[in-house]
């Protein structure tokens, strides 16, 4: 994002609502994806919008916001060959922001299915009973069985809690988008 808005600044003042739309957006995705975190400051952007598919990444709010991007960079008319590699570099740029807009929707989902951690948990419970079954019958042998357990157990809940990467204990910063407004605010 970053780098478009540097393409469109270069540009001159003829890209300037295209970069206030590039702007409102990344201050509309960081209010609408990170919701426990406080908004960015100003009242610009939209901060309820109505998501597709399930996703924060997803609205059509967002979409239109980056249709009207890309239709603004391809509206622009080229006055001399320095724009005309500007233009060619600022949809390059978009086309690359799109790419990874679409991979992290694509990545948002729940990847893990249900039935395989039940397999999964229902086969490490009888693993684990089979060790019970076969170890010494004293305080060592069930703090070390029971100290695997909560082990794998953890395992499992960090999974799981990264499976989902906007959410949860180990989730995706908002602090590189942050960043970014920053950068789009100058």
């Amino acid at each position: 994002m970053i780098q478009l808005d540097e393409c469109l600044r270069e540009w001159g003042e003829e890209a300037a609502p295209i970069r206030k739309i590039l702007r409102t957006y990344t201050a509309t995705a960081i209010a609408t994806t990170w919701i426990n975190e406080p908004r960015p400051p100003g009242s610009y952007y939209p901060t309820e919008v109505t998501t597709i598919h399930g996703t924060p990444l997803e609205s059509e709010v967002t979409n239109n916001m980056l249709t009207r991007v890309e239709l603004g960079i391809r509206g622009l008319v080229p006055h001399d060959p320095v724009q005309s590699r500007l233009e060619t570099t600022c949809i390059a740029q978009y086309e690359r922001l799109m790419q990874r807009h679409w991979r992290l929707i694509e990545e948002t989902g729940g990847s893990i299915s249900t039935p395989f951690l039940i397999v999964l948990i229902f086969w490490l419970a009888v693993v684990f009973g089979a060790f019970g079954l076969n170890a010494p019958h004293n305080l060592l042998s069930y703090v070390t069985i029971a100290l695997a357990g909560v082990s794998i157990a953890s395992v499992i809940f960090v999974i799981l809690d990264m499976d989902k990467p906007f959410g949860g204990i180990f989730a995706v910063s908002s602090q590189p988008m942050r960043h970014a407004l920053l950068h789009l605010s100058e």
